[in-house]
């Protein structure tokens, strides 16, 4: 039975909006504290066989971390941080999630718990509106309620029961103060992949939500300025509003000169790549002049990342079979697996595209282990199965 790797996923969910406040009150002390969660979980899952899969997996990211260590140029510290964030903050969840082969359950036991996944949210938007200056604009504290906000919507559609309607708008508003102009398009892609896994059932839906943002559309400058009002009224500025009403939301927020470095790493390194963190000296070095923490200078696209890491030739095979696990799971994986796989490639693969390091990301590993490690008796399971 996976029952307590389940319970253990979903305690991580839960736990994101608190990793985020630790992690801005104490900075790097925080990871000490993940730490000790970590040690937790494991000692309550119980030491168990790792399926050889997974170790031949980890030796192949082994092998190309080790590639990087030379472009670190001594600062084996800052390489040291980067092998931490990729073994111990993320990997582990990949072998947490290769266990699960009942994603039902799991679904199940979210549902228990959305009373206390609100209050825990609601903890993190008066955090928010208690100390405005330190939060406004943090990208990570409006994609920490992410998780909540699609369960909520997911949970909405399967129950059609009012509170989640309600957890989503007050999820949502929350996005929009917390000023992340990411996460709306993770809302945005949830949308598309839910409708368009079962199109035929949410047909009406579909229709629905087309005729709702006609509405919004014509009428959206009057929402915008009364959206600014009323936020301004409580004595909170939201950068995505602003944005929106002088028009520069979609305006470059200084990640072009990181691409563009990244682009040069890919052109001069191509055979091989840089090996994993390698980019992190040069983008350091190049845009922030070695004055910034190696291990927040990533290209912020986690396909410009996978090119400069492991080469134009094995990257790109990488990429193309995940895009292609991806796509067979949603057509071979049962019903609940495949909802979870949507979530996860909403929240957190479309924000890679935009932002963050795969490297740092439990929840890009815990989708690789449902695609790639989940036990091949659960396959092929193709259950049209409606959410309970």
């Amino acid at each position: 039975m996976c029952k307590k790797e389940i319970n253990s996923l979903v305690i991580y969910f839960l736990s994101i909006p608190i990793f985020t406040i630790l992690n801005s009150i104490f900075g790097t002390r925080f990871y000490v504290i993940y730490c000790l969660f970590l040690c937790g979980i494991f000692l309550y899952i119980g030491l168990k066989k790792i399926d050889f899969r997974i170790i031949l997996f980890m030796f192949f990211l082994l092998m190309f971390s080790f590639l990087s260590i030379s472009f670190y140029d001594g600062k084996i510290y800052n390489w040291c941080g980067m092998i931490f964030l990729l073994f111990i903050y993320s990997f582990p969840w990949l072998i947490i999630s290769s266990r699960i082969n009942d994603w039902k359950l799991f679904f199940c036991n979210m549902k228990r718990k959305m009373n206390l996944y609100f209050l825990i949210n609601l903890v993190l938007f008066v955090y928010c509106v208690i100390d405005q200056k330190k939060v406004m604009g943090n990208m990570e504290l409006s994609y920490s309620i992410l998780p909540f906000c699609l369960f909520s919507l997911y949970y909405f559609w399967t129950q059609k029961k009012i509170k989640y309607i309600l957890f989503f708008v007050f999820s949502s508003l929350t996005i929009v103060i917390y000023g992340s102009r990411g996460t709306l398009l993770c809302i945005a892609s949830f949308f598309f992949l839910y409708l368009m896994l079962n199109f035929r059932k949410n047909f009406r839906k579909i229709i629905f939500l087309s005729i709702t943002l006609i509405l919004v559309v014509m009428n959206f400058d009057s929402i915008l300025n009364y959206s600014i009002s009323l936020t301004s009224k409580v004595g909170i500025a939201s950068r995505t509003l602003y944005k929106l009403k002088e028009g520069t939301i979609l305006t470059d927020t200084g990640r072009t000169p990181i691409h563009e470095v990244s682009k040069k790493i890919i052109s001069e390194h191509w055979v091989i790549g840089v090996g994993i963190g390698g980019d992190r000296p040069f983008i350091n070095d190049k845009i922030y002049f070695g004055a910034k923490d190696m291990n927040s200078c990533y290209p912020h696209n986690f396909i410009l990342e996978f090119l400069s890491d492991y080469g134009i030739f094995i990257g790109s095979i990488l990429l193309f079979v995940l895009l292609i696990k991806i796509i067979i799971s949603l057509k071979t994986y049962d019903y609940y697996s495949k909802m979870i796989i949507v979530l996860i490639v909403s929240m957190e693969l479309v924000r890679l595209l935009v932002s963050s390091s795969y490297i740092r990301s439990p929840l890009f590993f815990i989708l690789l282990g449902i695609l790639f490690f989940k036990k091949e008796e659960y396959h092929e399971k193709n259950i049209v199965d409606s959410a309970e």
